[in-house]
């Protein structure tokens, strides 16, 4: 049963301009039931999330024979590809040796590896397996790349009854486009969850109009199906911002907000049905129409990760095409926020000013370039100042790379490397006789955290000589127990009570000079306190995922010397750029 029919839901309501009925009679209804439909996965290192996908498509309220799905290993190290060659048997296992998706080198299918027909019903299902972790916009490219191969005639795709997936001629389908193809791809993340008419709802929204270039789904929280965390996505094209709501005088501001008082809220626990036009959709669960992707090109492959998705609806509609979001497709995913890192940050704001460099022009470019290069800048600085230094030099690396078109994936790794608290606590010299240790604590549940790393560093050294330092706690004032942190266990820290204004902070300043701290503890990677005088030794992170291990990273004026002079020379560069910057416009299918 369809998710649509439990829950009572109202049929899907789609948006339908005047005189499409007329244009197109029922070619609609017929393309949605018979659209021939080329299915995207890509997947790293997360078996498990691509086997059951490969399960979730599966099971679509669709006919099987004519879902072509091509999964896309992105170089995996974890047994993903074996894993759905032994649960789904897919005909063939195609590498691609190639280190750039823009330049894609399929070799002939394994025939080691293939079946005769796979074990998921569909008309085919291929495993492409990439030379090298090409992230997901290169992941996705592959596939488009493939896809556009297999249509040229380029590569054989024959299903289990020997034809082709386009037919007699590799002619088009449903979707009245002219040449070999697809009608429809439909973009799917490894690590989601679909009811089983997420499909079906992406087609009958597409078929409504031909000028409707793509579908999205609505976003409901994995572990909470009842909650959607995203519908609606709009640029602002005042500050290059995305926001759930357009800004006065987007074409969309009267009809959105309308909608919005009648429902309830962009996300919540409200019933959604129908489509909205928006500016941007997730590729969690996407639907193209593949005569405009041939008409707009592939994925930006600068992008690795992030904003690749929004940048191609934008030039969908530079080309003339809708972007819609169907609310009766719903996808169930992990909210972005719970998965964000430094890294993941880097390639979401690196992107975004590229994204901005293609939608803004003139004097409105230098403006939003301006304010994003500024922010990041000094973000960057702030990071330094709050003893986050490798967060401050991703930050940094993230204008420059911006500002110098480095595209691809960052290459300065995941920070330091996680070791057991006592050997952390060793490295930066936190395990000396008389050494000071600080926890810089400003969120709720930090003290919290903070005895926990007490105990476990305790149990780490209990079968030793070596005695824990010396504690010290340095809590902001509305954390909820500051007034008695440390008190506990016969007073176990010392404490530092300071307050959200600067002049509270800059006096703390005189008593850690006292101190001299040998390491002060950041949490999940957020602080608001600066430690400029007397720290001596080193930064202690914590990741609360598992807090047995640390980050160690060393301090001191050195470390912060070469970071400033690095820093001073991006902004140099960053002004620049901001001065003499121009639109961007791709010039081939990836770029």
């Amino acid at each position: 049963m369809s998710v649509a029919s439990s829950t009572g839901r109202l049929p899907v309501e789609v948006v339908i301009p005047a005189g499409a009925a007329e244009r197109g009679g029922r070619v609609g209804e017929v393309a949605a039931q018979s659209a021939r439909v080329f299915i995207i996965v890509v997947t790293f290192n997360r078996k498990p999330h691509a086997v059951n996908v490969i399960g979730a498509i599966a099971g679509q309220d669709y006919p099987r024979e004519l879902m072509d799905v091509v999964i896309v290993d992105n170089a995996g190290t974890d047994g993903t590809l074996e894993a759905i060659v032994e649960r789904w048997k897919p005909e063939r296992v195609i590498r691609n040796e190639t280190p750039r998706a823009s330049e894609p080198n399929f070799q002939k299918a394994d025939v080691t590896m293939g079946s005769a027909c796979n074990a998921a019903g569909f008309r085919s299902l291929t495993v492409v397996r990439n030379q090298a972790n090409l992230g997901g916009c290169g992941g996705f490219n592959t596939g488009f790349a493939f896809i556009d191969a297999v249509s040229r005639g380029e590569i054989e795709l024959a299903g289990a009854d020997g034809t082709s997936p386009f037919g007699a001629g590799g002619g088009a389908g449903a979707s009245g486009g002219s040449g070999g193809g697809p009608d429809r791809l439909w973009l799917v993340d490894d690590d989601i969850d679909l009811p089983t008419d997420a499909l079906p709802q992406l087609l009958k929204a597409m078929a409504s109009d031909e000028r409707i270039g793509i579908v999205g789904s609505r976003m409901v929280n994995l572990n909470d199906r009842e909650h959607t965390y995203e519908t609606t996505i709009y640029l602002d094209h005042l500050s290059g911002q995305l926001s759930p709501q357009p800004i006065r005088g987007h074409r969309c501001f009267d009809s959105h907000f309308a909608w919005e008082k009648m429902v309830g809220g962009v996300h919540g626990r409200f019933t959604y049905t129908g489509t909205r036009e928006v500016d941007i959709v997730a590729a969690c669960s996407l639907l193209a129409r593949w005569e405009a992707v041939k008409k707009v090109g592939f994925w930006d492959d600068r992008f690795f990760i992030y904003c690749d998705d929004a940048d191609w609806c934008l030039r969908m509609a530079q080309a003339g095409y809708r972007v819609m979001l169907n609310l009766d497709a719903v996808v169930y995913h992990i909210p972005w926020l719970l998965k964000s890192t430094p890294e993941r940050s880097y390639y979401a704001q690196r992107n975004a000013a590229w994204m901005t460099q293609k939608n803004f022009h003139g004097w409105r470019l230098k403006r939003v370039m301006a304010r994003k290069m500024w922010g990041i800048l000094k973000d960057s600085l702030r990071a330094m100042v709050m003893r986050r230094e490798f967060h401050a030099e991703i930050l940094r690396r993230t204008a420059h790379d911006a500002i110098t078109g480095r595209g691809g994936k960052l290459d300065i790794g995941n920070g330091p490397k996680p070791v057991p608290l006592k050997e952390g606590f060793a490295q930066v010299g936190a395990l000396r006789a008389g050494a000071e240790v600080v926890f810089l604590c400003n969120q709720p549940d930090s003290l919290k955290w903070a005895r926990q790393v007490r105990d476990n560093l305790r149990a780490q050294l209990a079968a030793s000589s070596t005695q824990e330092p010396r504690w010290t706690i340095v809590v902001r004032n509305t954390v909820p127990g500051y007034e008695t942190a440390g008190d506990e266990d016969g007073g176990w820290a010392r404490r530092m009570v300071y307050g959200g204004r600067l002049p509270s902070r800059l006096k703390k300043q005189f008593a850690f000079a006292r101190l001299r701290p040998a390491a002060c503890i950041v949490f999940e990677n957020t602080n608001d306190m600066p430690v400029l005088l007397g720290g001596r030794g080193g930064n202690i992170h914590i990741d609360l995922k598992d807090a047995t291990v640390c980050q160690p990273e060393h301090d001191g004026w050195g470390v912060r010397g070469r970071f400033a002079a690095r820093w001073f020379g991006t902004a140099l560069r960053a002004a620049w750029f901001v001065l003499t910057c121009r639109s961007h416009v791709m010039k081939g299918k990836f770029a």
